[in-house]
């Protein structure tokens, strides 16, 4: 199924590991006949079951951008007194609020917020984990459209909505982009967040607009 290949430690002067996964129990005699190697020279063991989203996730440590303290739900410590909370658990949907692109969105947000701008109504399209919604939703207390062409996107958006005590303040809503009725319903917006790649952003920018 795939082929790593890696030296110890990365010191470029030690031997060489490679490693193979199959996703079946593999012949090592002909496995040995083939690279022309004794049997002993390779270590054939079953992958242990780790749920590897579970492994990251706790792997996600607090941390802050501008005036947001970003935390998973096993985050157990104290909460710094003059930062916003926003628990956000890592998982497989876009935005835990550690690429740049979206702590500069968390940014954005903040510095519109202490300009006194305060938006009619928000869009968030392309809404991924629902993280820029909820702290839209934190800093000006109004309710805000998450739209996602995934359906997995938007359930994971509630699941932040709810864990930040903000679930009827969020609308999450599968849709394509902004032919979403609710979109052409709710508009024009007094802001919209549009953390996606630049590909879609640009083909969607005349709809923005």
């Amino acid at each position: 199924l795939s082929t790593s290949t890696l030296r110890a430690d990365n010191d470029h002067r030690a031997a060489w590991t490679v490693t193979w996964l199959f996703d079946h129990k593999p012949d090592e005699s002909g496995i040995a006949a083939r690279l022309n190697v004794e049997t002993s020279a390779l270590i054939v063991e079953p992958v242990p079951q780790v749920n590897w989203l579970e492994h990251s996730y706790r792997q996600f440590k607090p941390f802050s951008v501008g005036n947001f303290f970003i935390h998973g739900s096993h985050h157990n410590g104290e909460t710094p007194r003059n930062l916003t909370p926003l628990q956000i658990d890592a998982s497989t949907a876009f935005g835990s609020g550690e690429h740049g692109t979206t702590a500069g969105c968390l940014l954005a947000l903040e510095s519109l917020y202490d300009d006194n701008f305060t938006p009619r109504n928000i869009l968030d399209m392309g809404t991924g984990s629902g993280i820029l919604a909820v702290a839209a939703c934190r800093l000006w207390d109004l309710p805000v459209l998450a739209v996602d062409i995934e359906k997995e996107s938007v359930a994971l958006t509630n699941v932040h909505a709810d864990l930040n005590n903000i679930g009827s303040f969020i609308t999450a809503i599968h849709g394509d982009g902004f032919a979403t009725p609710e979109v052409q319903q709710q508009k024009p917006f007094g802001l919209i967040i549009a953390n996606i790649l630049a590909g879609p952003l640009v083909a969607m920018a005349p709809d923005l607009i």
